[in-house]
């Protein structure tokens, strides 16, 4: 479930950000240094537009997602996926260093 999120189009960070570093941010749609239910929520709202892909989820599959990725990630239980923890689970991906990229 890790890798839905996991955005791969063509860019290398800038400015000293690692990648681990530019890919929480993208995930952390309200700026407050975790990733929680609502920016799941707005990313797989974003990833899976059905005038766009052709699909779509119920309200009940995008919940079991979320419940996944956080179970999954939130080394420390307190419901949302702090930077340590995404920085732990993305280091679990073989390959996310060399393949992602935004451009």
């Amino acid at each position: 479930y890790i890798m839905i999120f996991v955005l791969s189009s063509g860019i290398n960070a800038e400015y000293g950000e690692t990648k681990i570093d530019f890919a929480f941010k993208i995930y952390d749609f309200n700026e407050d240094g975790q990733i929680c239910e609502s920016d799941l929520q707005k990313v797989i709202l974003f990833l899976i537009q059905p005038a766009i892909t052709g699909s779509t989820l119920t309200s009940e599959e995008r919940s079991q997602i979320i419940r996944n990725v956080i179970s999954e990630m939130d080394m420390d239980d307190d419901g949302s996926i702090s930077y340590l923890d995404f920085k732990h689970g993305m280091s679990k991906l073989n390959g996310f260093e060399e393949t992602f990229k935004v451009t």
